[in-house]
């Protein structure tokens, strides 16, 4: 996972770095207040920011075309106390990828309109069987693919007249394939600025970050899916069950061993420092700072696992209890999540409740720092307000899978006070 400078040039660049480090300053500014909070009963932390947003605010998305998708949404209302109003049963394509009219028109357009009759939503949750990825370059290819047959066939025989033009056609194609990727995002990320104007080549920061109180037209968006229904019942009810007492088990850390000053260094020590808060909210704690990743079924009992880079390879180190919370950090892992060896679906399939990944090349920074997410996340706060307090780009490539009304740490005090966590 690297950085294309020359595509987003130097201008953009020296703007991310200036607001980079403002994010930074903001985030560990914030993390000292939770903390604060934490260890003094009588406060409150001034980052909370999800007082407001509850089963009534919920927006259910589903899919009546793909099987068992309007069940799961169904599902989840009924677990969560949300009303079978808040569902939005929308025809779709069963495919995961789709293009950018496809969404406009499928999917934005009925959205807002169901949005501007309820002022109430602050949260949008997509469901199994909702396509994931706006990004389909594949009749393009389809063509090119034909186009260089006829190449193919031009150059292998006697007159070759008119493979000048081909070529040109293949090239102007191929053209159109880069600009498609531009303006890749998933779903979801797109779907957190429906009622606000924004470019649509690369990403767009975060109005949650740069905006007091609740920005005008954002919402939260989180995904329930898997590979099966049976999977994304299993991540409602695990959340529900770990709510219910607080998450208990041991978290695991796999940083590398990384000292430096550059973007793979800083999210080699927020992992380290997650660990640092992980031990101080008195979970037993285990952190792998060397290069290799955790081996198969080095991990028993898992509640927390934040780690990297495996690309599309999954390691099966886990075994998860209910409502375990896990992010493995690499360029596709959210790609698709019917079949692969991504690391969303496998967490998913093999207990976790809530993870995050990208459907396409995000960029190292795209992912929410280790320590800032899971630091909210021991104060008490839900996934969603969690992520979207944390996350820098919206109109992306970043997806977050789980129950956004999900408290794992909401027994605060219960956890606080488990033991030391002074484990290896």
């Amino acid at each position: 996972m690297g950085l294309d400078e020359t595509e987003r040039g130097n201008a953009r660049k020296e703007t991310l770095v200036v607001r980079y480090a403002n994010y930074r300053r903001a985030i560990l500014a914030g993390l000292f207040t939770l903390f604060f909070a934490v260890f003094s009963p009588g406060e409150e932390a001034a980052t909370k920011t999800d007082s407001e947003v509850g089963p009534a605010n919920i927006l259910i998305i589903a899919n009546d075309a793909y099987p068992h998708s309007v069940e799961i949404a169904n599902y989840y209302a009924q677990r969560r106390g949300i009303s079978t109003e808040r569902i939005l049963s929308l025809t779709l394509a069963s495919t995961e990828d789709i293009d950018r009219d496809c969404f406009d028109m499928k999917i934005a357009a009925p959205v807002r309109a169901y949005l501007e009759g309820h002022a109430e939503i602050r949260c949008i949750v997509t469901v199994y069987g909702v396509p994931l990825n706006i990004w389909d370059p594949q009749p393009i290819q389809a063509n090119i693919s034909i186009l260089k047959q006829q190449l193919e066939g031009i150059k292998s025989g006697t007159f070759q007249d008119g493979a000048g033009i081909i070529e040109e056609q293949i090239g102007t194609l191929e053209e159109e394939v880069k600009a498609s990727a531009k303006r890749a995002a998933s779903v979801d990320s797109e779907l957190a600025l429906i009622g606000r104007e924004h470019v649509l080549e690369g990403y767009v920061e975060s109005p949650f970050l740069t905006t007091l109180g609740r920005p005008q037209g954002c919402y939260w968006v989180a995904r329930l899916d898997a590979t099966s229904p049976e999977d994304v019942k299993a991540m409602i009810d695990g959340a529900l069950e770990a709510e219910a007492g607080g998450l208990k088990g041991i978290a695991y850390f796999d940083a590398r061993n990384l000292a430096g000053s550059d973007d793979y260094s800083r999210a080699d020590e927020s992992i380290r420092r997650a660990a640092q808060f992980a031990r101080k909210f008195a979970l037993p704690t285990v952190l792998d700072d060397k290069p290799e990743l955790f081996g198969v079924g080095a991990c028993p009992e898992a509640c927390v696992y934040w780690g990297w880079y495996s690309l599309a390879k999954y390691v099966d180190s886990f075994k998860f209890v209910p409502g375990a919370v896990a992010v493995h950090i690499a360029s596709g892992e959210c790609n698709s999540l019917r079949e692969g060896t991504y690391w969303c679906r496998n967490l998913i399939a093999n207990g976790a409740a809530v993870t995050m990944g990208p459907t396409n090349e995000p960029y190292l920074e795209a992912f929410p720092e280790a320590d800032a997410f899971l630091g909210r996340l021991f104060e008490g706060e839900c996934v969603g307000a969690a992520y979207f307090g944390t996350e820098r780009w919206l109109s992306w490539r970043m997806v977050l899978l789980g129950d956004p009304l999900y408290r794992p740490f909401a027994a605060r005090e219960e956890v606080k006070t488990k033991g030391t966590g002074n484990n290896p």
